[in-house]
């Protein structure tokens, strides 16, 4: 950005601040992990205000009492089911039951009361259980409340956002983590959490830890900006917000997720949950198994003083279940079944009548087996014919809250939240049975095995990630100032926060995660370079060489060989040593005063404080030794301020406000980065001044209209701001939100809303060329040129439309349905999009060009979203009396169908399945060609259209009071879809016949290599003779075997799960 527009952003800010400011007793805001409950109480029979009667929240010591008009107001109300009473010296008392609060809204509740004392214990109203159109939602906001999250069939909290207009999954695999807000990039969306932000601002999204997989954008392997994971049980609201947010939070470009969390009431609530898919048939068994637990309530011997707590463990054996019969799942008939159709075109084998049969296979098995020692004569068959070995996963998920109302208008929050995230995927194939990893020292001579405790050394053939989180809280409100007329209370929250990370790197040698409980162990997963002293690599040449490193000299070692069933794999990985550390320590000071000025305004002013301590450091690879006087160790801080404002008229409410956010890096990291002088890195301290502003307002009595506009900036990652690519030139990136929308009553129970945004995008981070022009101080030379590094040059727009039909609960059934139609485009998806190409494609011309002159489509963009969901319940008295009615009354049928455009399938130009980089000098004939010119680049190609219907049911029993039995049972992808991989087909004789020895016959010999003595398993006539036919025979089976290994080339599989809960 350059410095006069700087200047000019200021001054025009300045002017805003002060017009913000001459408006500031006219203005009002609402809180969003807390809710304002406001109305009228009135004489039943004449209609007059009652002036002085009390309002109290139960269960809290909330509460006010109404002014001469009849009007009371209460603020910071705990979200979620909540019973209001009203009371007046001489009239019936009053109650307003089981209402639904909702975080961040208004709630109007009126209540005309009766001088005749008609019942001694008062008269009491069903509240609304579900607020169909909050009147003062100026912003699109997607809502899930306890209940949905309790009826959804999903795994986790993300799997039930991504069914919102807006929202999809971050991450292009099954266990992907984190989120896309209405196409913005991945780690673009914050998470707060009971009010204060929870964010990893050294995770860089797209890098994995592994250096030939940086760029990617992989959820389950990428680090991740918002670590920190809930159980649902722990859960009372959570809010999506994609249209703006208000100036309290900030550090966010698409959205935030507003996630408030369960507290204990007066009386003792919780629930017992567990789930199995562990019941299932073999081919339907993935090993996931998910217990959940939550206790909440009165604390004896202290009033006012409640708790909740919840804990959840969930294992998974295999966490990206593939179809148990697609894929090589074993030498079996299934297995002979594709072989023949990859033969049936060619000539020689078609006069074969069946040329592969199983018989011909179990037979030349036992012809090597009887030629060598120990083999098993058994064709092969996976220990398990669904799970993909090395693939495992277990969370650790614990909650905890308590809080304290000591004194009339004085309430004490504490919470805590633990989340550790840990699995393992496979470092080769998906699915490869025969990288067991098992050495002897025959096999490593080089390696110490005096420290071994047995002659026999496992090396899983896998990485591990472990991501450990946690967050602690305290919290004080404090109304120190409170009439029937006017608030005015102190908030403040202090939250500790740790993270850890460590992905892509290698397990600890002779570890099997199998002395675990249903697949979940209290352990974390231990890593191989957690052993070595100080976590680094010893010298070459060694004694501590030849103890720590598995081959006694390095740290891989890739001349390795393993038999599969038809041929013996030679030189392939047995261990790659990978470590990535990551870790971020916050303590963060936030404090408000928020302003109740009268019925209509309401103000509040911030300011936000953190301070950081962030490490990280690469063993691996390129980073064979770690320099610790020089690695990644910083701790900068941050600062912002803010005010944002409500005027809320009734029907017409105007939220405004203006944010400031300052970094300062506190050192310079050039010292760290090889400039010995720190005279090529500038630190500088960063701001920005973020403007916002929305309008609600009704335009008939079953309408509402509303306009948002807001500036949202965002800090780029750490890991961009102190590294050796920034020389100092790095700020925030920023998003120019717009939308307008409509909501519109069709009736007492449904709710149509249409929104139309568009968002502009600039100074998202690139790793591209720019000019510098500076003085180093050292040297005494003006330095200019041209270098390549991290800059503000990605830029963007992004534009749709969500449409959204809800059906709130009501005779017995409740829909949802969501459709988002999107258009998101940008230079560039990730910092390093066009960094490793040479030429980019023009699809019009065919002409190259140099990005960015041209805006593409994002990774992960999906034009058209839609999400449905259905929820039906038979009621208590359904066909009362018969055999049916007792069947079916309390069995709830809840059911999710999604249907989704295909993203951008590629995100380079491809040869033969790999990059490539193309120079224009290259013949270019092999590339994809309309009308005659090359079309392709950077996410031209659009993948398929995906739909997946997934289903709940469930059958309530009641056991008196509150207590209730739950069993249900969960399907996932009930229509069992699958991609449309093909298998190998046009395979021929003479293309596979000469692979094993050159095209001659092959006699059995104990001087044969062990390569060509493990060809014989095709020896299927068993005469010691292995023909050219037999050779391409157990050569295609071969090559089928590799090309069908990855089972997940077919897509996730149908997951039946059953499960029983106890309320209470």
């Amino acid at each position: 950005m350059s410095k006069n527009v700087k200047v000019f952003r200021r001054t025009g800010f300045a002017i805003l601040v002060a017009a913000f400011t001459l408006l500031w007793t006219a203005a009002a805001f609402a809180q969003l992990n807390t809710a304002k409950v406001e109305g009228t109480v009135r004489d039943k029979d004449t209609g007059q205000p009652l002036q002085g009667a009390q309002v109290q929240i139960e269960g809290t010591r909330l509460g006010n009492v109404t002014n001469a008009d009849g009007y009371y107001f209460i603020l910071n109300v705990p979200p979620g089911h909540r019973s209001i009473t009203f009371t007046f010296t001489g009239y019936q008392k009053m109650t307003i039951s089981d209402h639904l609060i909702l975080a961040g809204q208004t709630t109007t509740l009126n209540a005309s009361m009766s001088s005749t004392i008609v019942e001694l214990g008062g008269i009491t109203v069903e509240g609304e259980a579900e607020v169909l159109m909050p009147r003062d939602q100026t912003v699109s906001k997607q809502r899930i409340t306890a209940d949905e999250i309790a009826q959804t069939p999903a795994t986790r909290l993300e799997d039930m956002m991504v069914l919102e207009a807006g929202v999809q999954i971050g991450g292009q695999e099954a266990f992907a983590r984190g989120l896309r807000i209405r196409g913005g990039r991945l780690g673009e969306e914050a998470m707060v959490v009971d009010g204060v932000t929870v964010r990893n601002y050294t995770a860089d999204p797209f890098r994995s830890g592994l250096g030939w997989v940086y760029e990617q954008e992989e959820g389950s392997l990428s680090e991740d900006t918002t670590p920190l994971e809930l159980s649902a049980s722990a859960v009372e609201q959570v809010d999506i917000i994609t249209g703006g947010f208000q100036a309290e939070f900030g550090n966010a470009q698409s959205g935030i997720v507003n996630i408030v969390t369960r507290g204990g009431g007066p009386t003792y609530k919780g629930n017992v949950r567990m789930t199995t898919d562990e019941e299932m048939p073999r081919t339907g068994d993935y090993g996931y198994n998910q217990l959940t637990a939550s206790i909440g309530g009165p604390i004896p011997g202290i009033s006012n003083l409640y708790f909740f707590g919840s804990g959840e463990i969930q294992g998974q054996a295999d966490k990206t279940p593939t179809h148990a019969d697609e894929g090589f799942r074993g030498v079996n008939q299934e297995f002979v079944d594709h072989l023949n159709q990859a033969v049936r075109n060619d000539v020689y084998f078609r006069t074969k009548g069946t040329p592969f049969t199983l018989e011909e296979f179990r037979k030349g098995r036992e012809f090597y087996a009887s030629k060598t020692p120990g083999a098993n004569a058994s064709l092969f068959v996976p220990p398990n014919p669904a799970r993909i070995p090395g693939n495992w996963g277990d969370r650790t998920l614990v909650s905890g809250k308590l809080n304290f109302s000591p004194l009339q208008g004085l309430s004490l929050i504490g919470t805590g939240n633990f989340s550790r995230n840990q699995n393992s995927y496979p470092t080769g194939d998906n699915g490869n049975y025969f990288r067991t990893g098992i050495a002897t020292i025959s096999g490593l001579p080089d390696h110490d095995w005096s420290f071994e405790s047995d002659t026999v050394m496992y090396l899983p053939q896998a990485f591990g990630r472990r991501t450990r989180t946690t967050n602690t809280l305290f919290g004080v409100d404090y109304d120190f100032y409170r009439t029937s007329k006017r608030n005015a209370s102190l908030q403040f929250r202090f939250s500790s926060f740790r993270t850890q990370d460590i992905n892509s790197s290698s397990i600890k040698n002779d570890y099997y995660h199998d002395n675990t409980f249903m697949g979940w162990t209290p352990h974390d997963v231990p890593f191989e370079i957690e052993t070595f002293p100080g976590r680094n690599y010893p010298l070459e040449n060694t004694p501590e060489a030849k103890r720590y490193f598995p081959n006694g000299w390095g740290g891989w070692e890739r001349e390795w060989s393993y038999e599969s069933p038809f041929r013996l794999v030679e030189g392939d990985w047995l261990y790659w040593l990978n470590y990535r550390y990551e870790r971020e320590v916050q303590k963060n000071f936030k404090s408000d005063i928020d302003f109740q000025l009268n019925r209509w305004n309401r103000a509040k002013f911030g300011v936000q404080y953190t301070a950081f301590h962030n490490k990280q450091f690469d063993i691996g690879g390129g980073f064979t030794r770690r320099d610790l006087a020089n690695e990644f160790d910083y701790k900068p801080r941050m600062l912002a301020t803010y005010f944002q404002n409500r005027t809320d008229l009734g029907d017409f409410v105007i939220d405004y406000g203006l944010r400031y956010d300052r970094f300062e890096p506190k050192t310079n990291w050039g010292y760290r980065n090889g400039d010995q002088y720190g005279e090529n890195y500038f630190p500088t301290n960063i701001d920005e001044w973020s403007p916002r502003f929305d309008v609600a307002f009704p335009v008939t009595d079953k309408s509402q209209l509303r306009f948002a506009y807001g500036a949202f900036t965002q800090l780029p990652s750490m890991s961009f701001i102190f590294s050796g690519s920034n020389p100092g030139g790095l700020e925030y990136s920023r998003t120019d939100a717009f939308e307008t929308g409509i909501s519109y009553l069709l009736g007492p129970d449904m709710v149509v809303d249409v929104v139309a945004y568009y968002r502009d995008v600039t100074g998202n981070v690139a790793s591209k060329s720019f000019f510098r022009d500076y003085w180093q101080a050292h040297s005494q030379r003006r330095v200019r040129g041209t270098t390549t590094g991290y800059s503000n040059q990605d830029n963007g727009n992004i534009k749709g439309m969500d449409v959204t039909l809800r059906r709130r609960f009501a005779n017995n059934f409740a829909f949802n349905v969501n459709y988002t139609l999107q258009f998101s485009r940008t230079t560039g998806s990730t910092y390093s999009t066009t960094s490793a190409w040479d030429v980019f494609l023009d699809p019009t011309t065919g002409e190259s060009y140099t990005p960015p002159d041209e805006i593409r489509p994002i990774d992960g963009d999906q034009t058209h979203n839609i999400s449905t969901t259905f929820n039906y319940l038979f009621p208590e008295d359904f066909k009362a009396g018969t055999l049916t009615g007792k069947v079916l009354k309390d069995i709830r049928l809840y059911s999710v169908f999604t249907l989704r455009s295909g993203p951008p399938a590629y995100d380079r130009i491809t040869r033969y399945g790999g990059t490539y980089h193309l120079n224009e000098a290259e013949d270019v004939t092999w590339l994809t060609r309309r009308d005659g010119r090359p079309i392709g680049g950077v996410n031209y190609f659009r993948g398929r259209w995906s739909y997946t219907l997934d289903l709940r049911g469930s059958k309530s029993f009641r056991l008196g009071g509150t207590r209730r039995l739950i069993f249900f049972t969960e399907v996932f992808n009930l229509l069992n879809n699958k991609l449309p991989t093909p298998y190998p087909s046009g395979l021929s004789y003479d293309g596979y016949y000469w692979v094993p020895n050159g095209g001659s016959p092959l006699i059995w010999s104990d001087d044969l290599t062990w390569a060509q003595k493990v060809w014989f398993n095709s020896d299927f006539n068993q005469d010691g003779i292995l023909s050219l036919e037999e050779q391409a025979k157990g050569a295609i089976a071969n090559g089928v075997l590799w090309e069908t290994m990855d089972k997940t080339a077919w897509g996730l599989a149908r997951q039946v799960r059953v499960g029983a809960e106890f309320e209470f």
